[in-house]
Formats: structure tokens, C-alpha cells, sequence
């Protein structure tokens, strides 16, 4: 999520473009490593959770919870995080001084 609240802010300084197609921009072009990186976590994990053997028990557990937590982290990175950001820029953009709510 810290990547996409980085590309967006270079994207509305730098390149000077609307708050809609700096955050959107900076979703598409950072989801695929945030698809990649979970989902080898994920396909990783697979294994210790699915399968039966001695000792597996311990562990099961374990790995759900990561798993689990992987998916949810990469859910809200992608359309939590996105809106968030996209409701205080345009907020900013529209002169509200940070510290005032209306």
C-alpha cells in the first residue's frame, strides 16, 4: 500500500495530473507485484496446510492464519487504501485546510 500512496503523491506533484488518474495510475501500475508477492506467499504456504503428515497439526493453524492474513492485507491494499487516498487528495484539492473537518 506504501507503494501505491508513493506513485500517487509523485504522480499529483510531479506529473501534475487530476487526484482520479494519479491514484488509479498508481493502483494499476502496482498491482501486479502486490498479486506476485502474495500470491507466491500464498501457493508457498498451500503446501502446510493442505497436506496431512506428522506434525502438521503444529503448523496448520499457523499457516492459515498467514494465509488468511495475506489475502485480506492485499484486499485492503488494493481497494481500501486506493479510496482512502483518493478522499483526502481530493479533499486537499479542494482548499480544506488538513486540520479542519466540514
Amino acid at each position: 500500500a506504501i507503494l501505491i500512496v508513493y506513485q500517487s503523491l509523485i504522480n499529483l506533484r510531479e506529473y501534475h495530473q487530476a487526484s482520479y488518474e494519479a491514484v488509479y495510475g498508481a493502483t494499476l501500475s502496482r498491482i501486479r507485484p502486490i498479486y506476485m508477492s502474495m500470491l507466491t506467499s500464498v501457493c508457498g504456504l498451500l503446501p502446510l496446510v493442505i497436506f496431512p503428515g506428522s506434525g502438521s497439526e503444529i503448523y496448520r493453524g499457523l499457516g492459515a492464519v498467514i494465509i488468511g492474513g495475506l489475502v485480506f492485507s492485499t484486499l485492503i491494499s488494493l481497494f481500501v487504501i486506493p479510496a482512502l487516498l483518493l478522499f483526502f487528495v481530493a479533499r486537499e484539492e479542494k482548499g480544506h485546510p488538513k486540520g479542519e473537518w466540514h
